[in-house]
């Protein structure tokens, strides 16, 4: 393996809200430096389209990604992605209204 190059390392948490709290969010902290996280995926970030990102108490050194869910301060998801990973986000549409999701 070249020297510059290495695994890349995911996580995952179900957040349950409090996102917002500096408790959870200094757990997600330690979270990521206790296993050298590169991402780390989260759901039930219980935030909602007035919460700005800029607000919550996330490592500068990540990129937050986040869905919420529409009209509503409940469920919704999130990426914490290390800068130093080379990413592309990708918005994948549901092609009939009835159904949650579909990746064809």
């Amino acid at each position: 393996m070249n020297e510059d190059t290495h695994n890349l390392t995911v996580g995952h948490c179900n957040i349950q809200g409090g996102i917002t709290s500096i408790s959870k969010s200094t757990e997600v902290i330690q979270l990521i430096r206790k296993h050298e996280l590169d991402v780390l995926s989260l759901n039930e970030i219980n935030l909602g389209e007035s919460v700005d990102s800029s607000t919550l108490n996330i490592p500068s050194s990540y990129d937050f990604i986040r869905k919420d869910r529409e009209n509503s301060a409940r469920g919704g998801c999130a990426l914490l992605v290390n800068k130093k990973v080379a990413y592309k986000v990708s918005r994948i549409w549901p092609r009939h209204q009835n159904h949650r999701s579909s990746l064809d």
